[in-house]
């Protein structure tokens, strides 16, 4: 009996201990509600895009799963930094919400995507100058930080919008003088969802930000090492998914280009 009995317990063990492994694999990426595809997205609770498709080929290739908690950004930003729900975050960038982010120890990735955050105008109103510019369209939570010093002297207005595409509608109806977002992004949504590629266009001699998204965790830098090495050595995974989703941009075009 005191033989079963520890064969039993052994067994009860491994169980135990093959779960509680298991149960270590999986992490909770957050990620925000808004509809910023083909970058990132979602579908009710569905988390889709560039974002989830790169994340989920490099969670299978090292063995993990990543379940997406999307967020309202302001809280998002909140549970990432100061709460105990979020393992990780995508897109995340260290300028962003400064003000919360002091003391916090993040780590981040290598850059994963670059972005320009900037103004689509109506055509009729492209190249007139900052000058001529009063009103800004944005997406609620963002922050233009190129137009704080000019919202600060009240030389230009700020409407947010929950919307990407009610956004984009605003600025096609100049209702305000230009919509602030993710370029690639605005252009695949006016060509893709409302079907009229050519009604805004990006004016470049308006304030604007070029940067990088990143993959952040204040809890896991082992996990995020783990990554840049996905990053530099599955490039074909990268471009592949790049590809299918015809996004323009590419680190390992910048790369190549130095």
């Amino acid at each position: 009996m005191s033989i079963i009995r520890s064969c039993c317990t052994f067994l009860c063990c491994v169980v135990w201990t093959s779960a509680s492994f298991a149960q270590s694999k999986t992490y909770t990426v957050g990620v925000e509600d808004h509809e910023y595809y083909p970058q990132y997205s979602h579908q009710g609770e569905e988390y889709l895009g560039f974002g989830r498709e790169l994340l989920d080929a490099f969670a299978k290739s090292k063995g993990y799963k990543f379940q997406y908690k999307i967020l309202p950004l302001n809280r998002l930003a909140f549970e990432f930094l100061k709460g105990d729900t979020v393992d990780f975050r995508y897109p995340d960038n260290a300028y962003w919400e400064s003000d919360i982010r002091k003391g916090a120890k993040v780590n981040y990735s290598l850059p994963v995507m670059p972005y320009i955050d900037g103004v689509l105008v109506h055509p009729d109103n492209k190249g007139r100058g900052i000058k001529q510019f009063k009103v800004l369209g944005t997406l609620t939570g963002f922050t233009p930080w190129t137009y704080l010093d000019l919202i600060k002297n009240k030389q230009v207005k700020v409407f947010e919008n929950d919307s990407f595409v009610s956004l984009l509608k605003q600025a096609q109806l100049k209702r305000v003088d230009g919509a602030y977002i993710n370029v690639e992004v605005a252009k695949y949504q006016l060509k893709s969802v409302l079907h009229q590629a050519d009604s805004l266009v990006f004016d470049p001699a308006l304030p604007h930000t070029k940067d990088f998204y990143y993959f952040s965790s204040v809890k896991h830098p082992d996990i995020i090492q783990e990554f840049n090495d996905f990053l530099l050595k599955e490039k074909d995974v990268y471009e592949g998914i790049r590809t299918k989703l015809a996004i323009e941009s590419s680190i390992h075009e910048k790369n190549e280009k130095k």
